[in-house]
């Protein structure tokens, strides 16, 4: 049978002011633009727009983007807000504009200055009501009026049928219009009105002060306004003086009032609610309503944003005059599916269906209650004793037993034995026997009795005890068995036996424990905490549903055990739900309803199996690079490497408990591209990312701990330009021709030094070859003529002249292939010595002048030796022809330009002559090969002076 957590007796006299807050208010503290809020509505990505006093805001599960004048926005006051099919949104504000939003950014405003009250889908059309222009049609951004109307100023709208519709006027009050807008009826008794609602069923609700009203579909002309009377569901003593805002009907049919007083649900005949600021609500004030796609209902306030989660028809009962019961300690299901429990002054049933609860009994101290097995009725303890209550008749209470002293739990056993806890041990009660002391002299938390027989007893602080009783004898023996080492505790506060013959221990300090013995009899243990996800490690209660699905109340909320083929998957329903008060009991009735009591009250609710809820797909909702805002929407963004970090902000439009959705991200192309832990956390960023191309994901894990689509996000690092392919390819396209000119300088250099050997070979072969051709002929010419003495002698001088010339040629030769003399101060000094040896030995008288800047510059081995052959063969010429007395020789360095002078004062020479033509010839020739310039004057019986510059090459 079920076990039920001890309560102390002390405990129950506890009486609280303040319920659980079963709302959750989002407020400018949490980055809404304002507290004061006059719309709500849902895009269909599942984002929340809210519409204020000082502007709109739209809130995507983690954080509020705002729009105000401050950013934008033309005014600040909204009066309505529009989205159409294209996800346009039309922002209507209190001086006569229309903002626009589009991909959230703000767009050109609609030029029509019209001061929209309210923009209202009916069918196909949209309907605009204004201040100044009647009821217009809003259609492709344009505004159209209708019929002459005699109506300017309208604050509501409706429509009735194709024919009729109806308003409320500048004054509040209704008027039924026809089809060209012109007056049909009027409501005579001048009510004022708040609004004008619609339900699902297109059914058209009057709400004012202390008004609500159901508008008759059939109205006669120029006849006061028709209504129906009100459902049943309405003849709640709830809605009496209360000044009513607005009606909404949500997807379960329920019916919500917003009201001065609070917030009003009615669900069936006799089951209505009202919510206050003692539930959580900032303020008694609620002035409009919605309803979001997971069924959160999000109320408009004075004091912020306010939302409940109804995903499970989350329902607090209460008091037939609208009170809530606290202190529910015991609960139990009837024979009937009727629903039994306590607090500490009576007993209550509940209807299975009306829920309509009834209290009975005589009016006491209760301290449990339970089924009594095989029998239509209820085991009750009581101040004043053991009670019997029939389901049949509730009040033909039977006194059992009167008691002593304070017993906590009852348990009855086939032979009527009822079994007693308490805190000195475990006492019995036979069917014609007074009380005795059974077994045990702990202090008892919690007790139950077995398929086998066996009777189970936690205790405070002794560990956990199995009890076999044997009836052989006229009083029950027993013999009992400690399980605390097997268990591994001591503290056990509850004690529950499932279908499956698992036994469930709920223990102080320690979670869960699961026992079960194995088919050897061996126990084995399987253990939950709040490592595992458990709301809290103080388990008081247990109940099993049809799904056989383990739940589990904590002093810290409701968990559900869902079982897996390796154990069970926790899902703490009270973080969805927002509840997170201490729980004494729990039951599980038919189609998926549990009821749970605890120090807040009673509450039943649906299991909608929220569990299995896939996540809605995450959005990344912005990107930033360095400072810079990134297109979300557009292709891959090229980013400059010195960023330094680029930051991604994502949520999911989630509303039923923002931070149960967990989050897992990685950055494909980066070092580690792993999915990372799943934490509630909606920014990540990354720095020092080296140049590439990227891809970040993100991923959403919804409540049944079963991740989402991802949302991708492509982006590119650009390298600097020394890491690009274009500079990559300068460089070797750069390389490429150093290597080349190394190589084709290389060429040059050979097919110059092959250019000089060929010119040495030519000159050895030209001076030094024709030179001993002359020679050989001169001997043979000297043989042939031994007898002409005088002859040979000429011959001789002659050979001697050649010998020396060949002598003085290979000497030439031989010092312009010489690395060492490449220096312009070695050429010069060979100039001089030939100079001396040249004018020494003849009449000539020379005046040299060498410019000392030559000391330290080289010249190539061609040009050094072009320049002495032409400064050889100026002074040959003079020496030989010029009959010169005097000459004046100059060299100087001008920059990198060799400027050579000589002056001679002989007979000189006219160019026309062709004596000294070839020397003078290949004087120029050597001058135009290094692009220099010469300049010869000469003047019959004048002398000639000749100039020679000469850029110079290394």
């Amino acid at each position: 049978m079920r076990s039920i957590l001890v309560i102390s007796f002390l405990f129950f006299l506890t009486s609280s002011t303040a319920q659980q807050s079963i709302f959750e208010t989002y407020s400018i503290q949490d980055g809404l633009v304002a507290n004061q809020i006059r719309k709500i509505t849902q895009d269909t990505e599942g984002f929340i727009w809210i519409a204020t006093w000082e502007g709109l805001s739209k809130y995507n599960g983690h954080k509020f983007t705002n729009y105000s004048s401050s950013t934008g926005l033309t005014f600040d006051l909204i009066n309505d807000l529009y989205i159409d099919d294209d996800q346009t949104i039309y922002v209507a504000e209190n001086n006569h504009h229309i903002d626009v939003i589009v991909d959230n950014q703000l767009s050109t405003p609609l030029t029509d200055s019209i001061t929209v009250n309210k923009f209202i889908k009916s069918g196909s059309a949209t309907y605009a009501i204004t201040d100044d222009l009647g009821i217009l049609i809003f259609k492709n951004k344009k505004f159209y009026s209708e019929h002459h109307q005699t109506f300017k100023s309208v604050q509501d709208f409706a429509k009735i049928n194709d024919s009729l519709f109806i308003i409320l006027d500048s004054d509040f009050n209704a008027v039924i219009l026809d089809k060209n807008f012109q007056v049909f009826a009027t409501d005579k008794t001048q009510q004022v009105y708040q609004s004008i609602s619609v339900d699902r069923e297109n059914n058209i609700w009057l709400c004012g002060h202390n008004i609500l009203r159901l508008l008759n579909r059939v109205q006669k002309k120029n006849s006061t306004v028709a209504f129906y009377p009100l459902p049943e569901s309405f003849q709640s003593h709830l809605l009496k003086d209360k000044d009513i805002y607005q009606l909404f009907e949500d997807v379960d049919g329920n019916y919500w009032l917003s009201t001065l007083q609070g917030l009003i649900r009615i669900s069936s005949p006799g089951s209505s609610q009202i919510f206050t600021t003692r539930n959580g609500l900032p303020t008694n004030l609620v002035t409009g309503l919605f309803q979001d796609r997971e069924k959160n209902i999000w109320s408009c306030s004075q004091l912020g944003l306010v939302k409940l989660v109804m995903k499970n028809d989350f329902k607090f009962i209460m008091h037939e005059d609208g009170t809530f019961i606290e202190n529910v300690s015991h609960l139990t299901i009837g024979e009937f599916d009727d629903v039994y429990f306590n607090n500490s002054t009576n007993i209550f049933k509940m209807g299975a269906t009306d829920i309509t609860c009834k209290p009975f009994g005589p009016v006491g101290v209760y301290q449990s209650i339970e089924k009594d097995p095989g029998k239509p009725a209820i085991l009750a303890i009581a101040n004043a004793g053991i009670l019997v209550i029939p389901e049949q008749n509730e009040h033909a209470l039977q006194l059992v037993s009167t008691i002593e002293r304070n017993y906590t739990q009852a348990e009855v056993d086939s032979r009527n034995n009822i079994f007693l806890s308490s805190f000195n041990g475990i006492f019995v009660k036979p069917p014609d026997g007074s009380i005795t002391h059974l077994a045990l002299d702990q202090r008892i938390t919690c007790m139950n009795l077995d398929h086998e027989g066996f009777l189970w007893a936690g205790t405070w602080e002794s560990g956990l005890f199995r009890i076999k009783l044997d009836y052989s004898s006229s009083t029950i023996e027993t013999e009992i068995s400690e399980f605390s080492k097997v268990i591994n505790n001591l503290h056990i506060r509850s004690f529950f036996i499932d279908n499956n013959r698992n036994y469930w221990i709920g223990t102080r300090y320690n979670g869960v424990i699961r026992l079960n013995q194995n088919n050897n009899g061996a126990w084995s243990i399987l253990q939950y905490d709040k490592t595992n996800g458990l709301s809290s490690n103080w388990v008081s209660c247990f109940a099993q549903d049809e799904n056989e699905n383990i739940w589990v109340g904590t002093h810290n909320g409701l968990n559900k055990l869902i079982p897996e083929p390796d154990g069970y998957r926790i899902f703490n329903f009270s973080r969805l739900n927002n509840f997170f008060g201490e729980l004494y009991s729990i039951v599980a009735s038919k189609n998926d309803y549990l009821w749970f009591g605890g120090f807040s009250g009673l509450v039943r609710f649906h299991d909608d199996k929220v569990d299995t809820l896939t996540v809605p797909r995450v959005s990344i909702s912005s990107a930033t690079a360095g400072n810079q805002d990134l297109d979300i929407k557009t292709g891959p963004p090229l980013l400059n490497y010195k960023l330094g970090s680029i930051t991604f902000e994502f949520s999911v439009p989630s509303f039923l408990n923002e931070k149960a959705i967990l989050y897992s991200y990685r950055l494909l192309g980066a070092t580690d591209t792993r999915w990372s832990i799943p934490k509630n956390l909606h920014n990540i960023s990354y720095s020092g990312l080296e140049p590439g191309r990227y891809q970040f994901a993100v991923k959403a894990y919804g409540l049944n701990n079963l991740p989402g689509d991802a949302a991708n996000f492509d982006f590119i690092i650009s390298p600097p330009y020394w890491k690009t392919w274009w500079f990559y390819s300068i460089i070797i396209f750069v390389l490429f021709l150093i290597l080349l000119s190394i190589y084709q300088y290389r060429i040059n250099q050979m097919l110059k030094w092959q250019k000089a050997r060929d010119k040495i070979a030519t000159d050895l072969h030209d001076d030094i070859g024709s030179s001993l051709t002359n020679i050989n002929i001169l001997s043979e010419l000297s043989q042939r003529h031994l007898d002409q003495p005088q002859t040979v002698e000429n011959f001789l001088i002659r050979i001697k002249e050649e010998v020396q010339g060949s002598a003085q040629a290979m000497d030439d030769i031989i010092w312009s292939v010489n690395s060492q003399n490449d220096s312009l101060e070695e050429t010069l000094a060979r100039m001089r010595r030939y100079t001396s040896e040249l004018f020494d030995g003849s009449n000539i008288k020379y005046h040299l002048h060498i410019d000392e800047k030559f000391k330290s510059r080289t010249l190539n081995m061609e040009q050094r030796r072009d320049i002495f052959l032409m400064y050889k063969e100026i002074l040959n010429n003079i020496c030989r022809h010029a009959d010169a007395q005097e000459v004046y020789i100059e060299v100087h360095l001008i920059t990198s330009v060799l400027r050579l002078s000589i002056k001679d004062n002989g007979k000189g020479f006219l160019r026309t002559n062709n004596s000294h033509g070839n020397g003078l010839r290949n004087i120029e020739q050597r001058t135009r090969k290094w692009k220099g310039t010469i300049s010869i004057d000469s003047k019959f019986n004048h002398g000639t002076a000749i100039e020679i510059t000469l850029p110079l090459k290394e």
